[in-house]
């Protein structure tokens, strides 16, 4: 079976439904009222479930919650957004909104809505291309639901003990499809050896042809105009009609390849903006590598002091660091956040969830943390 974007889509449209199989959450009047509005804009306009997500969001954060309830009103409904972020193909604000629904959870439940919103999570990383993440996450989600038959059969009904036997059966189905069609596109990808030149002093016409390229992202640079006349001046006002543009694919730091990956988006080809300055950063450290910043790489800043959600930026921290720190930038209500994103254990907390650096909006004023860049690729050495 390939798994392509429908199949995710019949998985995260599946899941959604778990979340509140058997928690029957006591929703708020208004986060119950807003909810079920964003579902039905989900089939008009996108702008209407952007701002019902943000007033939800604002509302979720501010109501007061009885903590012993076991309803995880407050984290139900954040996935309700996340899942109609991933409706409308914000799949980065999707992501976040698990994420955030999952930090603020309860156990009371035993960990069914954290299990769901793991496997939710997984559909959305393995879309993603996050490929590692999403089978940490799936495979998290599936020991809990395994732990949740298991103490069903102790004490529950057997209607409880099938339903969560059904849904194993689903995610092992599912698991087993993903992992084969990672299998077969890695040992039948078709690659395009003439989708780039490598330079002629790199390796000999037997190494080229003993090669296998996959398609690389591109980085643009100018415009190619049509027809600029070294003869007689003609009349073109100065400008001719673009026809083309300079891309390049492989770039040479200090003696040696690399291969750009862009950050911003899922596009391959990424635009440098005109009027603007950038800076070619090396890394070190892990902290980032689970966005596929590896220590040694080298990144691609963009010059500027402001950032949107979810940006890998470049900051200076008061106290913390003398020098700039790659770290992504969250933004949550009256809070911003500068996380670590990585896959070694020291830079996760207690709880095994990424550290980070909180501010308030008073810090931002005070410049106790400052942005001065905000990472737009990663060059990584080609293989």
């Amino acid at each position: 079976m390939t798994v392509d974007s429908a199949t995710i889509r019949d998985w995260l449209t599946e899941a959604h439904q778990w979340l509140t199989a058997f928690s029957g959450p006591r929703f708020h009047q208004s986060l119950r009222v807003l909810t079920v509005e964003m579902q039905a804009a989900l089939n008009g306009s996108h702008q209407k479930v952007r701002q019902l997500r943000e007033h939800i969001g604002q509302l979720a954060h501010k109501l007061s919650f009885d903590s012993s309830s076991a309803s995880n009103e407050r984290s139900i409904v954040l996935a309700k957004c996340a899942f109609a972020s991933y409706e409308i193909k914000d799949l980065l604000k999707a992501v976040e909104l698990l994420k955030l629904s999952l930090e603020l959870c309860d156990r009371d439940d035993n960990g069914h809505f954290e299990a769901t919103a793991l496997w939710m999570l997984g559909c959305l990383q393995w879309e993603m291309a996050q490929t590692i993440e999403a089978i940490v996450s799936w495979e998290r989600s599936m020991a809990l639901y395994k732990s949740l038959r298991n103490q069903s059969a102790d004490y529950l009904s057997s209607s409880t003990t099938l339903w969560y036997i059904d849904k194993i059966n689903i995610m092992n189905s599912a698991l087993d499809d993903a992992l084969s069609d990672m299998n077969a596109a890695s040992s039948t990808a078709n690659y395009d050896v003439a989708s780039f030149q490598v330079p002629s002093d790199m390796t000999s016409e037997s190494d080229v042809e003993g090669s296998t390229f996959s398609e690389q992202d591109i980085l643009r640079l100018f415009t190619i105009s049509d027809d600029v006349w070294a003869g007689n001046f003609k009349s073109t006002n100065g400008n001719g009609d673009s026809i083309e543009y300079l891309e390049v694919n492989l770039f040479q730091i200090n003696g040696q390849i690399y291969q750009m990956i862009n950050l911003r988006s899922s596009s391959k080809v990424l635009r440098f903006g005109s009027g603007k300055e950038y800076v070619v950063a090396r890394v070190r450290g892990d902290s980032m590598n689970a966005e596929g910043i590896d220590e040694d790489d080298y990144v691609l800043l963009r010059i500027q002091n402001a950032a949107e959600n979810n940006d890998i930026v470049a900051a200076k921290i008061q106290d913390a660091d003398t020098e700039a720190t790659l770290k992504k930038f969250l933004r949550r209500a009256d809070q911003i956040i500068l996380q670590f994103r990585s896959r070694n254990p020291i830079h996760k907390d207690v709880h095994g969830r990424d550290r980070q650096f909180e501010f308030t909006a008073e810090d931002e004023y005070e410049k106790r943390f400052e942005i001065i860049g905000v990472a737009q690729a990663v060059f990584k050495p080609f293989q």
